[in-house]
């Protein structure tokens, strides 16, 4: 990681890292690489194309903390439409608590 900036101690109490990889926002546990979110810059939005959180992470809170970090760093941003499921599932949860209004 070449940013870190947030440590977090997620739902099961594990440290977790976040911070940059290039544009990119990665997660990591131990120096392990446990969640990336890819982005890339457009004409005038940047676009998350990609959300992954390691099955063994996913629901501790980690996803949101990253998407709190993008909105910083890049205020508003663009999602792409077709996600997995589960990705669905975790912008519907972000639209409704973790976005800033």
């Amino acid at each position: 990681m070449d940013n870190p900036v947030i440590n977090y101690t997620d739902k099961q109490r594990r440290q977790i890292t976040i911070g940059g990889n290039g544009i990119n926002i990665v997660a990591e546990h131990n120096g392990k690489q446990i969640g990336l979110f890819d982005f890339d810059e457009l004409d005038d939005c940047t676009l998350l194309t990609n959300c992954s959180i390691d099955p063994n992470y996913q629901r501790a809170g980690i996803g949101a903390e990253m998407i709190k970090l993008a909105e910083d760093w890049y205020g508003e941003f663009c999602i792409v439409d077709h996600f997995s499921t589960e990705g669905a599932d975790f912008m519907n949860y972000c639209k409704q608590n973790v976005f800033k209004l």
